[in-house]
């Protein structure tokens, strides 16, 4: 460390100025104002020197660094009857009465006062002068201080750093206090302990009950007496309570916590190779550690922080966040398995009512929709085959493109699909579960917002059947391939399998799917959106990117909603203990890399290419939430689609829609389709307009006699006796809708009312339509 002495220093500090402890963004952010210290030498230090514990949290916001010593006072120099530590010219002998230098060396500890550091000696103000030294600048403490680097710290920032951690200067924390029932618990001495009565887990920093505990949070008259009778004074007294908790961490740290450490880790300068991602470390696994990244210096709206597992957790969570200034919800983060769950391998939970074990949420609301949490749980009882993560093939690679994994056929403990609610489940509409039947544990769900929610478009639907351009999807892996089952793949020509779809390809690219688009108005810097290659590029498959207003390098982001959105948590999970397949990974480019912002991978072992990008909007887009959702059996209001432009971008509006039941107006996704008057622009932004054709979604709109069974399930259930007129524009889109004309239609031309452009609209009525797809 000596490359960062002040560093080091000033850390140390801002620390022991804070209490001892600092919540880890807040410690950067702080540092960079006092000096120049890149993030990658921040993440260093912090992960390195032994001036720091790095504390994980409950919550990801929670992760905190405290300040640590070795360094001690001289147990025999205070003794009163010593009279101190006498040097002498020779020498010092070491003799009943005290602490006497030898002549083979000295003492390495400190000479001070206790009572000093208490902040309450009884000499040394004026009167009788206190036999004990009260000068950290001695010739002897002076010397042990530079050689702990800690010589440049003020009085009151040793005497906290030396207070939380020398065991000798403090009373313990009562352990009999914290058992039984009455005043003082199971103390027998009571008033006359010489303890501290405090709340044991609020020391942990895991009481549950907070103001409603009958423990003591804080010190109380009476041991605040008792404490000034030992010498404390009422400033250090104050401190106590965060005292104890960061003695508490520094003791737990000591003294062997399962809990797996996180590691904080950068692309070295320049480095364009070295994508920062995010893995599990399992137990005794040293290939794969947690790396994570903070936003490049004076990006203020892109902190990540890192936190593990909640007190006695030894399951390994590791989390991710990443909250606006001042936001004080900390969405973004990743967490793992719940307390005693050593099989979970990689999975995003979420946990039922009333079930504790970290529900993991996956959100991505619109500035003011506090309704539209999205969910991503796995795990499957006894899996060890290392199932879900998101990959992108290299470039070059036709085998490997984007795919979720879990366990082949015939592994009953972890198949991976998709599955619609029961019918009247109107909260929660997609889900990905896992157990084999008869495995009532089957987590997995990708959930959308609960009923009444009008803003949560998004989700995945089934080819059409006859729809041989299907490109990526979720399938099932052959019989008998026990390591990679479900993948989002292109399926082959005449596969009439693979049901879950993501497709969307630009006019005349055959080679690229998945699109989720959405730049804010005059935004150029691309927010939030899952695109593809241009035309004709058959190399770039599926990315998130984020850009932050004048940021160009942007490199890992995972923003949510606007301060105040309470209902915004993010969570990603990593592996279980055991699991050395290091599944999944959120890496970023390097400093200095402006062309690959954020992405999630998970390549194959060689594979350096591998893209995959995750972005959030900029700062200003109020328009672009990007929801995973699907209907349910019945569920009329849920269309599946996948959705993201912003307003007034009407070029790249994916969607993969699903209409189930057309006596009911799906208005999540057409505002008013039976409705000639309304344009539904929030999906096409011109559907009733004939001169315009929306490329992206719909290429063309013409091909006959064949009914999308798979997308429109019942399209055919109309009212016979209804009169009302479907319209539909001249274009078919073939990409989403492989037939949506039959040529036994009875049509008619008619002039659109409501102000639209003077030009023919296709009309039919739902008695001829209900003929087309029967």
């Amino acid at each position: 460390m000596a490359g960062f002495s002040r560093e080091v220093t000033l850390a140390s500090g801002l620390l022991c100025s804070s209490s001892g402890s600092m919540q880890l963004l807040e410690l950067h952010r702080k540092l960079l104002q006092r000096c120049d210290v890149t993030k990658e030498e921040f993440c260093f230090m912090v992960q390195k020197c032994p001036r720091f514990l790095l504390v994980p949290g409950e919550r990801a916001g929670d992760c905190t660094v405290v300040a640590k010593t070795s360094l001690r006072l001289c147990s025999r120099y205070g003794r009163e009857e010593s009279g101190g530590c006498r040097e002498e010219a020779q020498g010092c002998r070491e003799e009943a009465q005290g602490c006497r230098e030898e002549a083979q060396g000295r003492c390495p500890q400190l000479h001070i006062c206790k009572f000093f550091i208490y902040g309450n000696c009884r000499f040394g103000k004026g009167r009788k002068s206190c036999k004990f030294s009260h000068d950290i600048r001695s010739a002897h403490n002076f010397e042990i201080l530079r050689e702990c680097t800690l010589h440049e710290l003020n009085e009151d920032q040793l005497f906290l750093l030396l207070l939380q951690n020398d065991p000798a200067l403090l009373p313990e924390v009562c352990l009999h206090y914290n058992k039984g029932s009455g005043l003082h618990g199971g103390c027998t001495f009571q008033e006359n302990c010489t303890k501290v009565h405090l709340c044991q887990h609020f020391v942990q920093g895991d009481c549950m009950f907070g103001l409603g505990c009958k423990r003591q949070h804080a010190i109380n008259q009476h041991g605040r007496r008792i404490l000034e009778e030992r010498g404390l004074s009422g400033a250090v007294i104050q401190e106590l309570p965060f005292i104890y908790r960061n003695i508490h961490h520094l003791t737990a740290a000591a003294t062997g916590d399962n809990n797996t450490p996180v590691h904080l880790t950068a692309a070295a300068t320049g480095d364009t190779n070295t994508p920062v991602h995010l893995t599990a470390a399992a137990t005794g696994d040293t290939n794969t550690p947690v790396h994570l990244t903070a936003a490049a210096t004076g990006d203020t709206n892109t902190p990540v922080h890192l936190t593990a597992a909640a007190t006695g957790d030894t399951n390994t969570p590791v989390h991710l966040t990443a909250a606006a200034t001042g936001d004080t919800n900390t969405p973004v983060h990743l967490t793992a398995a719940a307390t005693g769950d050593t099989n979970t391998l990689v999975h995003l939970t979420a946990a039922a009512t009333g079930d504790n074990n970290t529900p993991v949420h996956l959100t991505a609301a619109a500035t003011g929709d506090t309704n539209t949490p999205v969910h991503l749980t796995a795990a499957a009882t006894g899996d060890t085959n290392t199932p879900v993560h998101l990959t992108a093939a290299a470039t070059g690679d036709t085998n490997t493109s984007v795919h979720l994994t879990a366990a082949a056929t015939g592994d009953t403990n972890t198949p991976v699909h998709l599955t619609a609610a029961a019918t009247g489940d109107n909260n929660t509409l997609v889900h990905l579960t896992a157990a084999a039947t008869g495995d009532n544990n089957t987590p997995v769900h990708l959930t959308a917002a609960a009923t009444g929610d009008t803003n949560t478009p998004v989700h995945l639907t089934a080819a059409a059947t006859g729809d041989t351009n299907t490109p990526v999807h979720l399938t099932a892996a052959a019989t008998g391939d026990t390591n990679t089952p479900v993948h989002l793949t292109a399926a082959a020509t005449g596969d009439t399998n693979t049901s879950v779809h993501l497709t969307a390809a630009a006019t005349g690219d055959t080679n690229t799917s998945v699109h989720l688009t959405a730049a804010a108005t005059g935004d150029t810097n691309t927010p939030v959106h899952l695109t593809a290659a241009a035309t004709g590029d058959t190399n770039t498959p599926v990315h998130l990117t984020a850009a932050a207003t004048g940021d160009n390098n942007t490199l890992v982001h995972l923003t949510a909603a606007a301060t105040g959105d309470n209902n915004t948590p993010v969570h990603l999970t990593a592996a279980a203990t055991g699991d050395t397949n290091t599944p999944v990974h959120l890496t970023a480019a390097a400093t200095g890399d402006t062309n690959t912002p954020v992405h999630l991978t998970a390549a194959a072992t060689g594979d350096t290419n591998t893209p995959v990008h995750l972005t959030a909007a900029a700062t200003g887009d109020t328009n672009t939430s990007v929801h995973l959702t699907a209907a349910a059996t019945g569920d009329t209001n849920t269309p599946v689609h996948l959705t993201a432009a912003a307003t007034g971008d009407t070029n790249t509006l994916v969607h993969l829609t699903s209409l189930l039941l057309p006596q009911v107006t799906p208005t999540h996704l057409f505002t008013s389709l039976l409705l000639p008057q309304v344009t539904p622009t929030h999906l096409f932004t011109s559907l009733l307009l004939p001169q315009v054709t929306p490329t992206h979604l719909f290429t063309s709109l013409l091909l006959p006699q064949v009914t999308p069974t798979h997308l429109f399930t019942s399209l055919s259930a109309l009212h016979q006796t209804s009169n009302t007129t479907l319209l539909l524009p001249q274009v078919t889109p073939t990409h989403l809708f492989t037939s949506l004309s039959a040529s036994s239609a009875s049509m008619s031309t008619v002039k659109p009312s409501g102000g639209f452009v003077d030009s023919p609209v296709v009309c039919v009525s739902f008695r001829e339509a209900s003929r087309f797809f029967s």
